[in-house]
C-alpha cells in the first residue's frame, strides 16, 4: 500500500512540474513571436483618445514589453495629429502600432 501511494504522489509531482515546463514554453512562444494582443496597448489607446497626457500614454507604452521609448515617442508623433477624430485617435493610434509592428496585430 505504502510503494502505491508513493508512485502517485511521484506521478503527482511529475505531472505538476511537466505542466509548469510546458506554461514556460508557452510563454517563451508568444513572446518571441509577438504575435498576440496586449492588453496595455489597449489601454494606452483608449488613454489617448480620453485625452490624457502624453507622457502617462508613453509610460504606458513603455511598460509594454513591445515598445521602447524611442518607438513609444514615434507612436505618439504620428497618432497626435488625429487627436481631434470623432473618435479622439483611438483608430490612428491602433493603425501607427501596427504599422510599427509590422503586422495588423490590434483591432480598433
Amino acid at each position: 500500500m505504502d510503494v502505491w501511494l508513493r508512485n502517485i504522489g511521484l506521478m503527482t509531482v511529475l505531472t505538476a512540474v511537466l505542466v509548469l515546463i510546458k506554461r514556460k514554453y508557452d510563454r517563451v512562444y508568444l513572446l518571441q513571436g509577438c504575435s498576440y494582443e496586449n492588453s496595455l496597448v489597449y489601454a494606452a489607446a483608449g488613454k489617448f483618445a480620453g485625452g490624457a497626457e502624453a507622457g502617462e500614454v508613453r509610460e504606458m507604452l513603455i511598460n509594454s514589453f513591445e515598445f521602447d521609448p524611442k518607438e513609444a515617442e514615434l507612436i505618439l508623433a504620428r497618432a497626435l495629429p488625429h487627436r481631434m477624430e470623432p473618435d479622439g485617435g483611438y483608430g490612428a493610434f491602433i493603425k501607427e502600432v501596427n504599422q510599427l509592428l509590422g503586422e495588423n496585430i490590434y483591432r480598433s
